[in-house]
């Protein structure tokens, strides 16, 4: 019976132990949140600006610029502060800036473009940050999976305005 248990314990570890490939779709959006969650963490320890709201725009493949992620993707960040909100939910002009539709407060577009997978375990993509048209920045960055988590290891601004 001990022999048994042992060697169940030793297959299971063995199989915990094995990383089979990563399932891209799922850690693609993973990737996108870490990335995001940077993004937003930034904004608040470089300008401190409460009561800003963020948008957040995936680029799929598609032409459109803006486009809105996933309602299940949006659920990640569900009740911070500042809110969080798709970037259909906001107006974007080039001298008022971006504002959110429903309180009129002023907020951010923060985009990513598609992710190219460099590796199982590293992804590079590009980003942008919309203010107005005087504040605007975009440029690519470089992710790797580390302990369970997504880490930046790269961000490169390349366009500023």
């Amino acid at each position: 019976m001990r022999l048994t248990a042992l060697l169940l314990l030793v297959a299971s570890s063995s199989l915990l132990a094995c990383s089979g490939p990563m399932d891209r779709i799922a850690e693609a959006d993973n990737a996108r949140e870490a990335m995001f969650r940077y993004m937003i963490a930034e904004h608040g320890s470089l300008q401190g600006e409460d009561g800003h709201c963020y948008f957040l725009s995936v680029q799929n493949g598609d032409a459109r610029r803006w486009s809105d992620p996933s309602d299940a993707f949006m659920k990640r960040f569900a009740g911070l502060a500042p809110a969080v909100k798709k970037v259909s939910e906001c107006d974007s002009d080039a001298s008022r800036g971006v504002t959110d539709r429903a309180t009129g407060a002023r907020g951010h577009i923060l985009h990513l473009d598609p992710i190219r997978w460099l590796s199982d375990r590293e992804v590079e993509l590009g980003w942008k940050d919309y203010t107005n048209g005087l504040d605007a920045n975009g440029g690519r960055c470089r992710l790797r999976w580390n302990v369970g988590n997504w880490i930046l290891v790269d961000k490169r601004t390349e366009v500023i305005s």
